[in-house]
């Protein structure tokens, strides 16, 4: 897959003024920001733009403002970001504006397409927020489409060199590894990866759809499926798909009072769960991370995580270093590898640059 997209160097942006999306949606605790990772991946497009003196207007959100009251506590305040940034960056001046309070902004809470208000900020468009960038929201689609000039960060130009490695790798076995919440939601990147894939081990509450087809019981639904979906897809790829044998279950995954080991020649209670957050049912989560790390080293295999989950696992279990990449959007690495039209392509046509990273 490539996509023609304007990269930052081929843009001329000193003393230019710079509209910069960046997802800055840090996980929080109590109002301390827990992990700086999209932060510190942010800081090679502001450290150019800062040594090529532009100046620069960053948006970005923190988590989603559902109510007046979200606002007014100030609890999704991008605030704490802006102070942790000022300690990244000590010789620039950092200065925060609360624009989710600002009336000009209605048109873009609105995700008007067009948002005049973001595209009347600056003269040139740099889009670096890969968490994002899958979405058609105003704020880049709608700026990069309605500016003058639009281009991808570094942040995002890493991102899809990794992620056409993947695409395109000739290595083999290629082995991909899927969990999550809602199957139908990673149908098409079942079916694409299935397709050049050798196997596919899908496990934690994405396995319990392709169990249950199978006469095993699963215990309490997270959500509801298409049968008639998964069956099609389990029969097509019956061969490559590698299904969990036993599980960790407990009777209340908030406060776990029973928790077992059950393989599938047993009853399986009711009320089956399985999340890495916890330790208690961590282990399998684990040894898998561990295990694909491993082959990073030696086997010199090319390892990617798609983001998401799945990145803080490896940083939990402090082997994030031994994989190839970490991906900074799970969301937007999907839409990419299905080969949604959509991924990092907010620009009008551009001339004089490359359909490669």
């Amino acid at each position: 897959l490539s996509l023609s997209i304007v990269k930052l160097l081929y843009i001329n942006v000193r003393q230019k003024k710079v509209v910069l999306r960046l997802d800055l949606n840090v996980p929080l605790k109590d109002g301390v920001i827990t992990d700086t990772t999209r932060i510190e991946a942010s800081l090679k497009t502001l450290n150019y733009l800062i040594k090529n003196k532009a100046k620069i207007i960053i948006l970005s959100h923190l988590s989603r403002i559902k109510s007046v009251d979200e606002i007014q506590s100030n609890k999704k305040s991008l605030k704490v970001v802006a102070e942790k940034l000022q300690e990244f960056l000590p010789k620039t001046k950092i200065i925060f504006e609360p624009l989710n309070v600002n009336p000009k902004l209605k048109k873009f809470i609105e995700n008007d397409a067009k948002f005049p208000y973001g595209t009347s900020l600056g003269d040139i468009f740099v889009n670096d927020a890969f968490g994002t960038c899958h979405r058609a929201h105003a704020s880049n689609v709608g700026i990069g489409q309605n500016i003058k000039e639009s281009c991808i960060g570094f942040l995002i130009q890493n991102e899809l060199k990794y992620l056409n490695k993947l695409i395109n790798s000739s290595k083999k076995p290629f082995v991909a590894v899927l969990g999550g919440a809602k199957v139908e939601d990673k149908v098409k990147i079942i079916e694409k990866i299935a397709k050049v894939s050798d196997y596919v081990i899908i496990g934690g509450a994405m396995a319990y759809p392709f169990l249950e087809i199978q006469g095993y019981n699963i215990g309490q639904k997270l959500f509801n499926f298409d049968k008639d979906v998964v069956q099609k897809l389990f029969k097509k790829y019956q061969k490559k798909l590698i299904l969990p044998v036993d599980f960790i279950v407990t009777d209340n995954i908030s406060e776990p009072k029973i928790v077992k080991s059950y393989n599938f020649n047993a009853k399986i209670p009711e009320n089956l769960f399985g999340v890495f957050e916890i330790d208690q049912f961590a282990n399998g989560t684990k040894k898998i991370c561990k295990a694909i790390a491993k082959q990073t080293k030696i086997n010199n295999s090319f390892t990617l995580i798609g983001g998401g989950d799945s990145a803080a696992a490896a940083k939990k279990f402090k082997c994030e270093s031994d994989f190839s990449f970490i991906s900074t959007g799970g969301g937007a690495s999907i839409a990419f590898i299905e080969g949604s039209d959509n991924v990092c392509n907010p620009n009008v046509p551009h001339q004089n640059y490359e359909n490669q990273y």
